[in-house]
């Protein structure tokens, strides 16, 4: 299994020089004006300037995410590799645990966005950081299609996140996954201890699904949606082996006994 591991994530400042326009080198190159400001947020391939050759008019497109700074005025003319600008992005190190892998740099333009590597394909696994802004502490395992759970997968806190952070309770998620959400038949737990199982689609129950009142008691349902619809009954489907936690509660259900009884 191919395991990867999220270092960390840093800002850095990226120039945005003039490039060689072909073989020939231009007599001149005109910033005819800019197509953005000091301070906007910027995407990949977004168009930012305009430049006039004495052979072409041309447009100038960012290379990154991130906040763009200008650093030249509207008429200024200007020379391959010179600096007209820069942009503020998020570097971020994707360390591969695999010996026939080497060490992978992607940037993004904030830590809010996920990082996938889309080439990790296969039964794979990713740990992200401590200060992720969207997957603190969080593990990515199972079958991987195009750097994303596609396939039957887990989504877990790791241990050491877990005993560092302030935040009480458990997370964990284990099914049917389809980019990153559980498509199919699935379980989840979150902090509050809530615990849901039966049919997901985009990450929510939907169709009969079964959830706990943070106890040992399960109410089985139809859901649309995430939205309990009708409940069909109450229900304690638990054996006393399993109450000794929520935790040992979410464990127990088995999904693959609950798949043959649904199908």
């Amino acid at each position: 299994m191919k395991r990867v591991t999220i270092k960390k994530q840093s800002e850095v400042e990226v120039d945005i020089a003039i490039k060689s326009l072909g073989e020939r080198t231009p007599k001149y190159i005109k910033l005819i004006s800019w197509m953005v400001k000091t301070g906007d947020q910027v995407k990949k391939d977004q168009k930012i300037a305009i430049l006039e050759t004495d052979k072409a008019t041309i447009e100038l497109v960012s290379e990154y995410d991130g906040i763009i700074h200008l650093a030249r005025e509207e008429g200024d003319i200007l020379s391959i590799g010179e600096v007209c600008g820069t942009l503020e992005t998020t570097e971020t190190k994707i360390i591969s645990d695999d010996e026939t892998s080497d060490n992978i740099v992607i940037d993004d333009a904030s830590s809010n966005i996920s990082i996938f590597d889309p080439s990790i394909n296969g039964k794979s696994e990713i740990e992200f950081p401590f200060d992720h802004d969207q997957y603190p502490g969080l593990i990515f395992s199972g079958e991987f299609k195009c750097g994303k759970l596609h396939g039957y997968g887990s989504i877990t806190m790791s241990e050491e996140f877990a005993e560092s952070t302030v935040i009480s309770g458990n997370y964990e998620k284990e099914g049917d996954f389809i980019d990153n959400e559980l498509n199919g038949l699935g379980k989840t737990l979150d902090y509050e201890d809530q615990i849901e199982f039966g049919n997901f689609k985009n990450g929510n129950l939907d169709g009969i699904g079964w959830i706990n009142d943070g106890d040992y008691n399960f109410t089985k349902a139809i859901f649309k949606n995430g939205n309990l619809i009708e409940i069909i009954k109450e229900c304690d489907i638990l054996n006393q082996e399993s109450r000794y936690s929520i935790l040992s509660i979410f464990h127990s259900i088995d999904l693959d006994a609950l798949r043959s009884k649904m199908k």
